[in-house]
């Protein structure tokens, strides 16, 4: 007969212990070690915040000093680390519809190029957009780049088509219509037609000094059937309601007082009466004295403060300006020599 099976001893308690204690060890180090890859995720997420949120602070302060290409670039950067960011697409449909707004050209440069570059970004906001106020702006802003487009040749396209979209999404919309009436004046439209849409873009209370220089410029773009006066009563209207005037349209408004100021003629009362002449005092000084000048304009400025104080009634101001005016081009034969000849005639009673 064979030996008999010889029993295993039993584990220890001890033993027993031990490998309960490993298994406690190897739980808690699998619980440390998942702590950790969730505390460096917590901690990539946070880093990766911080830096898209100071990549789009910059690309903000680069759109604000009208640095287009800079922000968009800035822009672009943040997307790379996630194409998918709701506020780098938001800021993307910012600078795009401010670098459309403001859109040069020099040398060799063309509009499609910068067109071609922000049109899908724009459009791709319309099919995201978060409000229907949103929508209305991104579509007026691709009407105007068909504008663009259109002054370099593509007849084809319809700008206003846009525009009428953008007024339908939000009806008092500053972008649509702003954009709807300087185009109606740019087609050689009346004011009949075009005034009503710049009234519902004011009315918006959105993108005021926007719609205000798209204002101005339609005004003073109309060529031959453009009348100085509607420049004037919108720029005292402004005045009056304190809202700013960018310094790049000064020089543009001062050469509306060099055409209709010298030689005096009929043209020239009805310029100046175009406003109240206590307004129009206001304004001139409004308008011109934070304007540098050398010595020539500021002769020139004088005698059209002149004119416009002889409206006002101070006559007695307006013939001191008119002599102080006379002594300095006295030896200066021309145009304007002559209307400070006759305003002073005029003023002093033929004397």
């Amino acid at each position: 007969m064979g030996e008999p099976n010889e029993k295993k001893p039993a584990p220890t308690a001890g033993f027993a212990t031990l490998m309960k204690w490993a298994g406690y060890l190897t739980a808690l180090l699998t619980l440390i070690f998942g702590l950790q890859q969730l505390s460096k995720q917590i901690s990539d997420r946070a880093s990766a915040r911080k830096q898209m949120a100071t990549l789009l602070n910059t690309a903000h302060v680069q759109a604000n000093a009208h640095d287009y290409a800079a922000a968009w670039a800035t822009i672009e950067k943040a997307l790379q680390a996630d194409q998918n960011s709701a506020p780098a697409h938001a800021a993307q449909e910012e600078v795009g519809m401010q670098w459309i707004e403001n859109a040069r050209t020099h040398g060799n440069e063309r509009f499609t190029d910068l067109t071609e570059k922000l049109e899908p970004v724009l459009a791709r906001g319309v099919t995201m957009a978060r409000s229907p106020q949103h929508e209305a702006d991104l579509l007026a802003h691709l009407g105007w780049v068909d504008f663009l487009r259109g002054r370099e040749g593509r007849s084809e396209l319809d700008p206003a088509a846009w525009f009428a979209k953008s007024t339908a999404k939000d009806s008092s919309n500053p972008y649509g219509h702003a954009m709807w009436g300087f185009w109606i004046l740019w087609k050689g439209g009346s004011l009949d037609q075009a005034g009503p849409h710049f009234e519902s873009a004011l009315s918006s209370g959105r993108a005021r000094p926007y719609v205000r220089d798209l204002q101005l410029a339609a005004l003073l773009n109309r060529g031959p059937d453009a009348d100085p006066a509607d420049v004037i009563r919108v720029l005292n209207a402004m005045r009056r309601g304190q809202e700013p005037l960018s310094d790049e349209m000064r020089p543009r408004i001062l050469r509306i007082y060099d055409q209709r100021m010298v030689p005096y003629r009929p043209e020239t009362a009805a310029f100046v009466a175009a406003v109240p002449p206590s307004d129009h005092l206001a304004l001139f000084h409004w308008l011109f004295d934070p304007l540098p000048a050398d010595e020539s304009a500021l002769v020139h400025r004088s005698y059209y403060l002149a004119l416009i104080e002889e409206a006002s009634g101070d006559k007695s101001a307006a013939l001191a300006d008119l002599r102080g005016v006379r002594a300095k081009i006295s030896r200066y034969p021309g145009s304007l020599l002559e209307a400070v000849d006759s305003g002073i005639k005029r003023l002093s009673g033929g004397r």
